[in-house]
């Protein structure tokens, strides 16, 4: 750090200085006083890279209560903002240090920014933006306001910045704040759908109802799959569990042609549907066949969530699952198998023997049998004579890790006593 802290401020390699700043930034200790002093000054380097990287270093390094270090940042976003023409970027990490530097919301610090959010460069109304959603608060009602104009401003960058900021600062719930983001989701932009959606997932509280239309209709209609895909994501923990509208929208987008928005489909499904929707478990149960196995994986989770318990098709699906070539698919459904089948369930078990022996004379890839051995220890009840006696053979295998899974399993079982 000594070494780096004399090569911050003078050389005459950009690049040189660069790595100092930010080999500072990274290994001197909080509140250094001769890390902060050597950093300090290269917020006015030549280099804007140079002067980035010393934003952020100071963000890591200076404690809030440092005066100095904030009207010092203070000073160079002024400058950033009198340019003719400012840098693209550098105001939001002179923001984001800023932010990290100071809890300060009295009028002269934040009328620095409120003012820059009408500046007439687009890099100005965009990092100011960004400020307000770190050091603004959803209760002052002059950031709000600002906040939301910005997040009508005609270049899509700055709208976006604004709706994420929203999401930062606004109170949870917020009708307004609500209101404006659900109207961003029919934005011309994906880029600014996916942030809105993303948004809307932190703003709307559960159960909002205007949320969960607005992001039912981007799941089921938007040409951007990562549009879909924030949309499930945000309607998993925006809808209720059992709300017919986002179950029927995430029901939808499990057959979607892009596998991401399957999988994210999946995952909400678990946290939405309930154990009585038939609709959804057949959807799931559709899902075990994808071609993908992170979908299978996930609509197996789903399952045992909510799939029906003691549902014989839902056992049979998932035991089919058992012996899959992935080994994350074939523990899941093992899990999976485990909450609906529950201890005991013979038809599972009978599934599990029969991975366990020989098929015409040859045993299947040690790898599935060991994840249907640890399946057996899952549902097993204690004391279970047909399920010892399998276990216990698996004793003699050849296999160290086969046989390391059946002890585990037998203890589980409650039959170790007897080995």
């Amino acid at each position: 750090v000594a070494v780096a802290s004399v090569h911050c401020g003078t050389g005459s390699d950009p690049g040189v200085r660069l790595a100092a700043v930010e080999v500072v930034g990274r290994l001197a200790h909080f509140a250094d006083e001769v890390a902060i002093a050597s950093v300090a000054p290269a917020l006015g380097d030549r280099s804007k890279a140079v002067r980035r990287a010393a934003a952020t270093a100071l963000g890591r390094l200076a404690p809030k209560s440092d005066e100095r270090i904030v009207d010092a940042v203070l000073t160079r976003f002024r400058k950033f903002v009198a340019k003719p023409i400012p840098e693209a970027g550098f105001g939001a990490e002179v923001g984001e240090a800023l932010a990290q530097l100071t809890e300060r919301r009295d009028g002269a610090t934040l009328s620095i920014f409120l003012d820059a959010v009408g500046d007439t460069h687009d890099f100005v109304r965009r990092a100011s933006v960004e400020v307000l959603g770190h050091i603004g608060s959803g209760d002052d009602e002059g950031v709000a306001g600002a906040l939301t104009t910005a997040a009508k401003d005609q270049l899509v960058e700055v709208a976006q910045a604004a709706v994420m900021a929203l999401a930062r600062v606004a109170n949870a719930g917020d009708e307004r704040m609500v209101d404006l983001v659900c109207d961003c989701l029919s934005h011309r932009d994906s880029w600014m759908r996916r942030s809105a959606a993303e948004a809307l997932g932190t703003l709307a509280l559960r159960g909002d109802a205007r949320a969960v239309s607005a992001l039912s209709a981007r799941c089921a209609d938007d040409p951007d799959p990562e549009v879909v895909q924030q949309a499930i994501a945000a309607l998993g923990r925006v809808a209720e569990r059992g709300d017919a509208v986002a179950t029927a929208a995430l029901s939808t987008a499990a057959g979607h042609r892009d596998e991401r928005s399957r999988c994210a489909a999946a995952e909400a499904l678990a946290l939405v549907a309930t154990e009585d929707d038939a609709a959804a478990a057949a959807v799931l149960l559709e899902g075990l066949r994808d071609d993908d196995d992170e979908v299978v994986r996930l609509a197996a989770v789903a399952l045992g969530e909510v799939g029906p318990r003691g549902d014989p098709r839902t056992i049979s699906c998932l035991c089919d699952c058992l012996t899959a070539s992935g080994g994350k698919v074939r523990q899941a459904a093992g899990a999976a198998l485990a909450a609906v089948a529950g201890h005991g369930n013979a038809a599972a078990m009978a599934a599990v023997r029969r991975i366990l022996e020989p098929l015409n004379g040859r045993m299947l890839p040690l790898s599935v049998r060991v994840d249907a051995v640890r399946t057996y220890g899952l549902i097993a009840p204690p004391g279970d004579e047909q399920a010892f006696c399998a276990l216990y053979a698996c004793l003699r295998d050849h296999s160290a890790l086969l046989r390391r899974a059946a002890i585990e399993a037998l203890e589980v079982v409650g039959a170790r006593s007897r080995v």
